[in-house]
């Protein structure tokens, strides 16, 4: 039974630990691992509220430190360190998967079935050595250390220099930073001896990295190119309804309190029970059309010979404050394309130019928009004056018009519906007249734009398209120069 455990998470739960599973967690451990006992190096498991998830990492966690897997058998093996770590963004949410992994050790781990209480036959008990509340931390007697932490801040500077053998990443997309943190900050910590990287959520439309989610999310259900299907993320979803831990009687009284809602609340209730990505009514662009701007390139395009594009700023000189961005677009055929991009935090203002004159010279002396609006805005626009850039903001409404036509660019020939279950299917997956390679900074800021201002949402990628949208629908006809070739007799 030892060796079939070792391979069969599942056996190990339902034997060794007596723990019950519902189908949602069957279906992560059925989907993410193999026959052999190996898994799926990135698992991407998006689910309802109350769905056992956190569970799910506590028994997932205890199955990796009970075997230390990934550590080669041998001489000195039960007193070699090992450890696990789960993160949260939330300490309260990181700690609460070490409450059911003491609770699954011991015995004391309960559910209601048949309106009756259940409780877990653990066949490990003993197998912690000590626990440390504070710390967040367990130590088990095979030298194997679980802990769980808070990135807070931080982008997981906490586990810089440890390696671990399992990492999970609890309700991640509260995180502010989690592009940063699963890149070099989390997948160096599983070099050694890691197996398994897991993003673990319920998606909030309200939270910071709600965008990237739900872009790790298309990619790995829809990846672009056939070569990339084996190294996505491995999605797994479920939802509230499959979660035994609670009564039935519970279950639905929950579900009439939601219903009394009403329609209007329809929206956050796929989100809450069925784990759905959606947008609300306060976001001015929804997810679907944000991703549908993103093309399979992964870095900028060089000018081509004959093409015409166009350079848009919006500057940002202060030290603490907004950023300089400029965006480069080509705009000879549709849909347009965004094929270069640049980010500056602060910076010298001549250095700044000296950047914008290289895109314009690099990109077939392109035209050059620019917003003028600020004293600071101004200023570059005198200081630019040589290459005739276009001034944008002299009207009062040029923002509100360029969101408006920034709608419309972004949602141009969509076509859509809804299927039994309320989720919005796409008839035409070619909508959109703005294409771009993927720009993570400005996925997050469109995405949570909202016309209601928040000082913590940055703008400044917002502002850049709504220049660019202002340009093409007020501009184009009259800047861009048609040739007209004259065939002469003689």
């Amino acid at each position: 039974m030892y060796l079939e455990a070792e391979k069969n998470p599942e056996v190990f739960i339902t034997y060794y630990l007596g723990c019950k599973l519902n189908d949602f967690q069957k279906r992560v451990l059925r989907e993410t691992f193999n026959s052999d006992g190996t898994c799926n190096f990135q698992n991407l498991i998006i689910a309802g509220n109350r769905s056992g998830k956190t569970v799910l990492l506590a028994m997932l966690h205890l199955y990796f430190d009970f075997f230390k897997k990934g550590i080669i058998g041998g001489e000195g093996w039960n007193t070699f360190p090992y450890q696990t770590f789960n993160i949260s963004p939330i300490s309260r949410q990181s700690h609460q998967a070490l409450g059911y992994y003491t609770d699954i050790v011991e015995g004391r781990f309960s559910w209601i079935e048949h309106k009756i209480r259940q409780k877990n036959k653990s066949k490990i008990q003993g197998f912690i050595k000590s626990v440390n509340q504070n710390l967040g931390t367990i130590t088990n007697i095979n030298s194997s250390l679980f802990s769980c932490l808070s990135s807070g801040d931080d982008q997981g500077a906490k586990i810089q220099g440890a390696a671990c053998g399992y990492l999970s990443y609890d309700e991640c997309v509260q995180s502010y930073h989690l592009q940063g943190e699963i890149g070099p900050r989390f997948f160096s910590r599983l070099a050694d001896y890691g197996q398994r990287f897991d993003l673990i959520t319920t998606p909030d439309e309200q939270a910071p990295s709600q965008a990237y989610l739900y872009h790790l999310y298309q990619e790995a259900k829809n990846p672009i190119l056939e070569t990339e299907k084996d190294i996505r993320w491995k999605v797994v979803e479920g939802t509230f309804y499959e979660n035994i831990y609670l009564s039935e009687e519970q279950k639905e009284k929950f579900l009439m309190m939601l219903k009394d809602k009403g329609k209007d609340f329809l929206a956050q209730k796929q989100q809450m029970l069925e784990g759905k990505f959606i947008a609300t009514g306060e976001k001015m662009f929804d997810l679907g059309a944000v991703h549908n701007m993103w093309n399979a390139k992964k870095n900028p395009t060089p000018a081509i010979p004959g093409h015409y594009y166009l350079v848009v700023i919006d500057w940002g000189v202060a030290e603490q404050g907004d950023d300089t961005i400029m965006i480069v677009v080509d705009y000879t055929t549709k849909p347009y394309e965004i094929v270069n991009s640049v980010r500056e935090k602060g910076g010298n203002p001549a250095d700044l130019i000296a950047k914008a004159r290289g895109l314009q010279m690099n990109y077939n002396s392109a035209t050059i928009l620019m917003d003028a609006t600020s004293l600071g805005g101004t200023t570059f626009y005198k200081m630019m004056g040589d290459l005739h850039p276009i001034a944008f903001g002299k009207k009062p409404d040029d923002k509100e018009k360029g969101l408006t036509y920034l709608q419309m660019v972004l949602n141009y020939n969509r076509k859509f519906h809804y299927d039994d279950e309320g989720n919005l299917i796409e008839d035409n997956k070619n909508f959109g007249l703005l294409k771009s390679y993927y720009i993570p900074e400005m996925e997050a800021q469109v995405s949570l734009y909202t016309l209601r201002y928040d000082k913590k949402l940055k703008q400044d990628y917002v502002m850049v398209l709504v220049m660019l949208a202002w340009y093409l629908e007020y501009k184009q006809l009259t800047t861009i120069p048609h040739v007209i070739r004259l065939g002469w007799r003689k």
